[in-house]
C-alpha cells in the first residue's frame, strides 16, 4: 500500500506538527496569562470604584441629615418668632408677599439706629 518513501514522508512530518501545536499551545498560555492579569486589573479597578461609590453615598446620607436637622431647626424658629410677633399684635405678612416684596436692610442701617417700633411711632405721628 504505502511504498517506504511515503511513510518516511509522514513520519517527518509529525515532529514539525508536534512543534507547531507546541508553540500554539504556548503562545495561547501567553495571551491566557495577559488576559489573567487585565481582568485582574479591571477587577482593583472595579473594587476601588465600589469603595469610592459607597463613601460618596455615606457622605451623601450625611449631608441630606444635616441638611434636614438644620431645615427643621430654622422652621421651629421662624414659627417661633411669629408666634412672638403675633403676641406683640404684630403681624406677620403672608410668605408671598415677603417673597415679592423689596430686600430688607438691617434695622440699624434702614433707620439711622431707631428701633422698629421707634420708627412705627414716628411714622403714625407724622402721618397726623
Amino acid at each position: 500500500m504505502y511504498s517506504s518513501g511515503q511513510v518516511m514522508r509522514g513520519g517527518s512530518r509529525i515532529p514539525d506538527l508536534l512543534d507547531t501545536l507546541r508553540q500554539e499551545y504556548d503562545t495561547i498560555g501567553q495571551e491566557m496569562s495577559v488576559y489573567k492579569a487585565q481582568r485582574d486589573d479591571y477587577e482593583r479597578k472595579l473594587e476601588v470604584q465600589l469603595q469610592e461609590m459607597t463613601v460618596m453615598s455615606a457622605t451623601l446620607d450625611e449631608i441630606q441629615k444635616q441638611h434636614q436637622a438644620i431645615k427643621t431647626r430654622y422652621e421651629e424658629e421662624i414659627k417661633y418668632l411669629r408666634m412672638q410677633i403675633e403676641a406683640s399684635g404684630g403681624q406677620v405678612p403672608p410668605r408671598n408677599e415677603l417673597a415679592s416684596s423689596a430686600p430688607v436692610k438691617s434695622e440699624g442701617a434702614a433707620t439711622g439706629g431707631l428701633l422698629s417700633s421707634d420708627l412705627q411711632t414716628q411714622r403714625s405721628t407724622s402721618l397726623l
